[in-house]
């Protein structure tokens, strides 16, 4: 038999904050993938198994034995038919370096960003010559998306629903972290950090030194372009309860007020100093 040949998309998504019902929509998702293929299996199963007629009240024994048979050898049918499709969501804990597999109803409703070390979810699809697989990732560091197949057109089909899925959850504040938007806010947070350090060393009255305007300059690129400092401001995967708002959310409004006071200061300095 030739060889495969085995189309693969792979996607990542910036960011991504939701709940856990979030989370279910996503799993709901990757079986939304497989749905043609489930239905199609369906009609064949059906087509090939009949539903057998009911046995009369005078049916002689060795009717009610080919009757089971007949069930059993049905039911065996259906059995191999759901064994082609395969899935499962495995995850561990922040806290516990063990890794739970299992499906979604084993993920704690409970949960929040600072439980999890990563979730796995996958669907996987195989009979003869047709392969299928898809998968979402959720890790620290990246949301992302893989599908693999044997026919490109549902490979490519499948990747975009499951990004239609994902974007629905993507953080208001996820365009910072585009390529101009994280060079235009690094820009103006260390204009601000730069003004701020003029102002305070002209109003002590003394002549601005052009080395510590430098390096407050140095010091707030290494802040805002330090990875850890900023996955912890703005969280790559933000998973918090419903009752609650995202952890990103909460710390931009944090750095939102403190800005806000710095620019006011700044301005009413300017106004009354001149």
């Amino acid at each position: 038999m030739p060889a495969q040949h085995i189309a693969t998309d792979s996607r990542s998504a910036t960011r991504w904050a939701g709940t856990h019902a979030d989370l279910k929509t996503v799993n709901d998702g990757l079986s939304d993938c497989f749905r043609d293929m489930r239905q199609r299996e369906q009609s064949e199963w059906e087509a090939a198994n009949p539903v057998p007629e009911e046995l009369k009240a005078d049916a002689s024994k060795l009717d009610m034995i080919n009757a089971e048979h007949l069930r059993l050898i049905r039911e065996i049918r259906r059995l191999t038919m759901d064994d082609r499709f395969t899935g499962y969501c495995c995850f561990e804990l922040a806290d516990r370096p063990m890794e739970v597999t299992g499906n979604f109803e084993k993920l704690p409703p409970s949960l929040n960003d600072s439980d999890i070390g990563y979730i796995h979810m996958r669907r996987r699809y195989s009979r003869d010559d047709v392969w299928m697989n898809a998968s979402v990732s959720f890790e620290s560091r990246r949301v992302g998306i893989l599908v693999e197949g044997t026919n490109p057109f549902w490979v490519e089909s499948a990747a975009d629903l499951l990004e239609k899925i994902l974007v629905v959850r993507r953080p208001k504040w996820a365009p910072l972290f585009s390529r101009w938007g994280y060079r235009l806010s690094q820009f103006a947070f260390v204009g601000l950090v730069a003004a701020i350090v003029w102002r305070v060393t002209y109003g002590l009255g003394l002549a601005p030194s052009w080395w510590s305007l430098v390096g407050a300059v140095f010091i707030s690129f290494l802040a805002i372009g330090n990875p850890r400092l900023m996955n912890w401001l703005l969280p790559n995967v933000d998973i918090h309860l419903p009752a609650s708002q995202p952890t990103g959310t909460t710390h931009l409004k944090w750095v939102g007020g403190a800005i806000a006071v710095s620019v006011l200061g700044v301005v009413l300095d300017i106004l009354l100093r001149g």
